[in-house]
């Protein structure tokens, strides 16, 4: 329980079973003893007022302290909930900003040299430039696709030549 408020619910808790002990009680025995004007003057006896008095006071006390922290919680929950959105909206720029860096970064370091890569093999396959070298690029793996497209043209550029030199003669 909140230290705040348990002594005040406790507070509550005495002054209503002192009002009932003493006021309630004994005015439903008077009444049921048919002892009307003896509970009538009980209830409106300036005893049963003080008491009464004293029981809404210490629930208003109550009640204005459950309120208070009530709207401290909602005050603290707002701050939560613009902290949270701050970082919800701080997350998905850098988010943003990652996805972009990371389209940039692939295109530079693979596509680029893949693109140059299929360019030079197309140049050498499509206009019989087979003399014409392939020059690996780009991150290590590409670029050992275009040593190993590379090494192909060689062999095909060997194989090419044994076959003329074998037909002329």
């Amino acid at each position: 329980a909140d230290p705040e408020i348990a002594p005040l619910l406790q507070s509550v808790e005495r002054t209503r079973e002192r009002w009932i002990e003493v006021i309630a009680r004994p005015s439903i025995q008077e009444v049921r003893a048919d002892e009307q004007s003896a509970a009538e003057a009980r209830v409106v006896s300036r005893r049963a007022t003080t008491l009464y008095e004293r029981l809404v006071l210490t629930t208003d006390r109550l009640g204005n302290t459950i309120n208070a922290n009530r709207s401290a919680g909602f005050a603290q929950l707002a701050d939560l909930s613009q902290r949270l959105s701050n970082v919800v909206v701080a997350a998905m720029v850098a988010l943003l900003v990652a996805v972009i860096l990371a389209g940039v970064l692939l295109f530079r370091w693979v596509l680029r040299p893949l693109n140059d890569l299929r360019r030079q093999i197309r140049t050498v396959a499509q206009r019989g430039e087979h003399h014409q070298p392939i020059t690996p690029t780009g991150p290590t793996e590409l670029a050992a696709v275009g040593r190993d497209a590379e090494a192909m043209r060689r062999q095909l550029v060997s194989e090419i030549d044994d076959a003329r030199t074998a037909r002329r003669s």
